[in-house]
């Protein structure tokens, strides 16, 4: 039996982290809808850093990928289904209070977190 190393977010993250600065680039700077593709590779990323953070029980983590994926998965639906990325945000929103009740966020953090709501809700 090996020992196994428990890798830091940052490690674990880093494809997923990648990407989505790529889509936050996109949305937040460009102000452009990013391609479908980058969305499917988001989702990839995602279901591996998800099962994951399942396999060790790291709530704290999860709940803050959540939270990131919810956002970008929002985006990715305001023009096409508004009606499901309302919903996605409001569950987006849910994971960030509940990561936040656990392990609170710096006030800077939290807030910048919060203004991405704010530009995606003027965005339309």
């Amino acid at each position: 039996m090996g020992i196994q190393v428990k890798k830091t977010p940052k490690v674990v993250e880093k494809n997923f982290n990648f990407i989505k600065s790529q889509l936050n680039d996109l949305i937040l700077n460009k102000k452009v809808q990013p391609p479908d593709d980058l969305f499917n590779q988001l989702d990839i990323e995602f279901q591996k850093v998800k099962e994951y953070y399942e396999r060790i029980d790291d709530q704290i983590n999860l709940l803050h990928v959540e939270h990131n994926y919810l956002w970008s998965k929002a985006v990715q639906f305001l023009n096409k289904d508004p009606t499901e990325s309302l919903s996605l945000l409001i569950k987006a929103i849910s994971k960030l209070l509940e990561r936040n009740k656990h392990r609170p966020y710096s006030t800077t953090a939290f807030e910048n977190m919060l203004k991405a709501y704010k530009l995606l809700i003027n965005k339309n």
